[in-house]
């Protein structure tokens, strides 16, 4: 799912960027689980401020799973049958909701414009917000896919950045979506930006300090009990683990640990218990402090000796 903020909020989220970013992902969250009221959902969310031409556009892309678990445990999927809700249900609810928590900021004084606040608000009412949502799927790769392509998502990198230094312009890459043909790829467009046009576009992308972009909620949440009751083998954390370790072996050059007489790098894992003596004691192992030096303390000779002579010198006296 993808929820986007109407253009209208532009320059009133420029200047209340924690605000309106915190904004977009609660409500994003609260929007879905409306859906599924008395059920616990889950869902993972990523907030991007940029399109592929690097222009103002706030959203957030969302992997929400299709239903919840009732007070029983059970499963409950939603009434539509290829997705959470209705278009129309889904733009609507998420417009409401934005629109009083917006509110609820605004009477809060946490919000500043040197406009109207409320003209803004009345302007957006009057247009149909775009929640967009794709065909549920139970194909971990696309999921995965998803995730990967999103999440970790950058605005633009260094191979859609050109400086033409004849020109003295900086030449930008992009996907133009608007002549996108069903079924196909976007295809490439080029647009020329001065350097100080440039710099302002990829700078005016740059979060707030510590705002998290990426948050989970309901069943993906870190802190959600349910997870532990699903079974080992559905869990795919083994797998990834070792394609990190493929990749890391392969960009480094490491050979996996073989035997020296056969060869062979299969080998079995037992787990061997702590040995103790008869008498169910363990052994006191010495100090391994390094022993005093010869001036530092008088040997018995010395010191039998300087009993001696005192005692000698009082039958003296």
């Amino acid at each position: 799912m993808v929820f986007t903020l109407p253009h209208q909020f532009n320059g009133l989220a420029r200047r209340n960027e924690k605000v309106f970013y915190g904004l977009m992902m609660r409500v994003s969250w609260m929007t879905a689980s409306a859906m599924m009221k008395g059920t616990k959902m889950g869902m993972t969310s990523v907030l991007h401020t940029f399109g592929s031409d690097m222009k103002y556009h706030i959203h957030v892309h969302a992997l929400v799973t299709f239903g919840g678990l009732d007070t029983n445990g059970d499963w409950q999927f939603p009434s539509c049958k290829y997705a959470l809700a209705k278009y129309r249900v889904l733009c609507s609810t998420f417009k409401n909701i934005f629109i009083q928590e917006l509110q609820k900021e605004v009477q809060k004084q946490k919000v500043y414009y040197h406009l109207d606040i409320q003209d803004v608000i009345k302007e957006s009412e009057k247009i149909r917000w775009v929640v967009h949502s794709t065909y549920p799927t139970m194909q971990t790769q696309t999921i995965e896919d998803y995730l990967a392509k999103y999440i970790n998502r950058v605005g633009v990198t260094n191979n859609r950045l050109s400086y033409l230094k004849e020109k003295q312009i900086v030449q930008l890459q992009y996907n133009d979506y608007k002549n996108q043909e069903l079924n196909k790829a976007a295809p490439k467009a080029y647009k020329n930006l001065e350097p100080l046009v440039a710099m302002n576009q990829i700078l005016q992308h740059v979060l707030p300090p510590y705002f998290q972009k990426s948050r989970h909620h309901g069943l993906h949440s870190a802190n959600e009990k349910t997870k532990a009751s699903i079974p080992d083998k559905i869990l795919k954390n083994a797998s990834s683990i070792r394609t990190v370790f493929e990749i890391l072996s392969h960009l480094l050059s490491l050979r996996p640990f073989t035997c020296d007489q056969c060869q062979s790098n299969e080998f079995e894992i037992e787990e061997l218990s702590p040995v103790r003596p008869k008498n169910n004691t363990m052994p006191v192992h010495q100090s391994s402090r390094a022993p005093p030096r010869q001036n530092s303390i008088p040997s018995i000779q010395h010191k039998f000796e300087y009993q001696f002579s005192k005692k000698a010198s009082m039958q003296t006296y």
